[in-house]
């Protein structure tokens, strides 16, 4: 049976709109899929993966754990107790890391000042940044509390990321709550913001988040705080 040319062009003309449309769906869901994995990277990176490159994060992993909570809403996630006979050197030399970077991000000014059952928050380096970084958990237990408190209040200090940061980050990296601290990113629809304090010889970046409840009436938590170089 001889079949009809038109209907050959028909089968044709349907066959290449189905390879059309799967290659459009297909690449319409790379994009938005590339989208909510944060690959459009903002100034607020701290949930975004890191290089393959190899780097000290796995060894101070290893060597450090959280430190005690104390009732903080957060707190640092790599801390080492410092044990008799330990100095900032040979803790430093164990992390691969600077004594000095070490120093640094706990605000040590003397080196034989640290004592045993002391923590130590160490920081790792950023691969998107190439800066230190000490990362911070949130405490569920604590974060759940203060949203059952705060949920039918319209006005609290925890709502703004500038005195969130402000209260929560000093010592770390010289931070000091006398400081001026400026807002350099929020997205609420997100629940993440930034938050600087520019001083003399380096700047602090302080990410924060909105662990419960994103929007204005949203509290925030800090995440993570970095040490860069103040522009030349």
């Amino acid at each position: 049976m001889k079949v009809p040319s038109y209907f050959l062009v028909i089968i044709i003309v349907i066959f290449g709109f189905l390879c059309g449309s799967t290659a459009y769906f297909y690449n319409k869901s790379r994009t938005n899929t590339a989208v909510s994995s944060g690959k459009n990277i903002t100034t607020f990176n701290g949930d975004i993966a890191q290089s393959s490159q190899p780097d000290t994060s796995s060894l101070v992993d290893a060597n450090t754990k959280p430190a005690t909570p104390h009732g903080r809403l957060s707190y640092p996630a790599n801390v080492v107790t410092i044990a008799a006979g330990d100095s900032l050197a040979s803790i430093a030399k164990k992390m691969r890391i600077t004594g000095t970077i070490l120093a640094q991000a706990n605000n040590i000014t003397n080196v034989n000042s640290i004592e045993a059952g002391q923590e130590l928050a160490v920081p790792k380096v950023n691969k998107n940044t190439d800066y230190y970084r000490l990362n911070f958990v949130v405490n569920d237990d604590q974060a759940t509390a203060l949203n059952l408190q705060l949920r039918t209040v319209t006005s609290s200090d925890s709502f703004d990321p500038v005195k969130v940061a402000q209260t929560s980050t000093a010592p770390y990296f010289s931070i000091k709550k006398t400081d001026t601290f400026i807002l350099a990113e929020q997205d609420l629809s997100k629940g993440t913001a930034v938050v600087t304090d520019k001083m003399a010889d380096h700047t602090a970046v302080i990410g924060l988040i909105q662990p419960k409840i994103t929007g204005k009436n949203g509290f925030w938590a800090v995440v993570y705080i970095e040490q860069q170089d103040n522009p030349q």
